[in-house]
Protein backbone atom coordinates (compact mmCIF):
# COMPACT_ATOMS: atom_id res chain seq x y z
CA UNK A 1 0.00 0.00 0.00
CA UNK A 2 3.07 2.45 1.00
CA UNK A 3 4.52 1.55 -1.98
CA UNK A 4 1.40 2.49 -4.51
CA UNK A 5 0.99 5.55 -2.49
CA UNK A 6 4.95 6.28 -3.36
CA UNK A 7 3.95 6.05 -6.88
CA UNK A 8 1.27 7.67 -7.25
CA UNK A 9 2.97 10.46 -5.60
CA UNK A 10 6.17 10.08 -7.88
CA UNK A 11 3.28 10.41 -10.95
CA UNK A 12 1.38 13.29 -9.77
CA UNK A 13 4.67 14.62 -9.51
CA UNK A 14 5.80 14.13 -12.90
CA UNK A 15 2.33 15.58 -14.34
CA UNK A 16 3.18 18.47 -12.08
CA UNK A 17 6.61 18.91 -13.45
CA UNK A 18 5.01 18.43 -16.99
CA UNK A 19 2.93 21.05 -16.45
CA UNK A 20 5.16 23.57 -15.11
CA UNK A 21 7.32 23.09 -18.00
CA UNK A 22 4.69 23.68 -20.55
CA UNK A 23 3.62 26.93 -18.88
CA UNK A 24 7.10 28.11 -19.16
CA UNK A 25 6.92 27.34 -22.99
CA UNK A 26 3.93 28.64 -23.73
CA UNK A 27 4.80 31.89 -21.93
CA UNK A 28 8.36 31.89 -23.76
CA UNK A 29 6.33 31.51 -26.72
CA UNK A 30 4.16 34.51 -26.12
CA UNK A 31 6.98 36.57 -25.59
CA UNK A 32 8.99 35.83 -28.58
CA UNK A 33 5.48 36.48 -30.55
CA UNK A 34 5.28 40.40 -28.88
CA UNK A 35 8.62 40.51 -29.74
CA UNK A 36 8.32 39.59 -33.66
CA UNK A 37 4.90 41.96 -33.69
CA UNK A 38 6.76 44.82 -32.40
CA UNK A 39 9.52 44.24 -34.80
CA UNK A 40 6.79 43.92 -37.43
CA UNK A 41 5.43 47.21 -36.46
CA UNK A 42 8.71 49.00 -36.83
CA UNK A 43 9.66 48.06 -39.42
CA UNK A 44 6.32 48.67 -41.01
CA UNK A 45 6.25 52.18 -39.81
CA UNK A 46 9.75 52.39 -41.25
CA UNK A 47 8.99 52.10 -44.72
CA UNK A 48 6.11 54.73 -44.11
CA UNK A 49 8.41 56.90 -43.41
CA UNK A 50 10.52 56.28 -46.35
CA UNK A 51 7.67 56.53 -48.56
CA UNK A 52 6.88 59.58 -47.09
CA UNK A 53 10.04 61.07 -47.88
CA UNK A 54 9.97 59.62 -51.65
CA UNK A 55 6.50 61.10 -51.97
CA UNK A 56 8.17 64.49 -50.76
CA UNK A 57 10.70 64.04 -53.20
CA UNK A 58 8.75 62.81 -56.27
CA UNK A 59 6.47 66.03 -56.17
CA UNK A 60 9.04 68.51 -55.55
CA UNK A 61 10.31 66.92 -58.91
CA UNK A 62 7.04 66.77 -59.95
CA UNK A 63 6.38 70.84 -59.37
CA UNK A 64 9.69 71.78 -60.68
CA UNK A 65 8.50 69.89 -64.71
CA UNK A 66 11.42 67.23 -64.65
CA UNK A 67 9.01 64.38 -62.42
CA UNK A 68 5.85 63.20 -64.03
CA UNK A 69 1.89 62.79 -62.89
CA UNK A 70 2.46 59.29 -63.35
CA UNK A 71 5.41 59.04 -60.62
CA UNK A 72 3.56 60.98 -58.18
CA UNK A 73 0.22 58.35 -58.70
CA UNK A 74 2.79 55.83 -58.22
CA UNK A 75 4.14 56.76 -55.05
CA UNK A 76 1.09 57.97 -53.92
CA UNK A 77 -0.30 54.38 -54.05
CA UNK A 78 3.29 53.10 -53.08
CA UNK A 79 2.55 55.39 -49.78
CA UNK A 80 -1.50 54.21 -49.19
CA UNK A 81 0.34 50.64 -49.20
CA UNK A 82 2.24 51.08 -46.95
CA UNK A 83 0.56 52.80 -44.05
CA UNK A 84 -2.40 49.73 -44.79
CA UNK A 85 0.63 47.80 -43.82
CA UNK A 86 1.25 50.24 -41.01
CA UNK A 87 -2.62 49.54 -39.90
CA UNK A 88 -2.56 45.66 -40.11
CA UNK A 89 0.29 45.02 -37.89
Amino acid sequence: MVKQQEHLFLAAMSRLASSQENVSLRAIQVYLEVLRRDAVVELSEENLRHHEETLSKIQERFESGVGTKVDVVQTVGRKVQAKSNVLLS
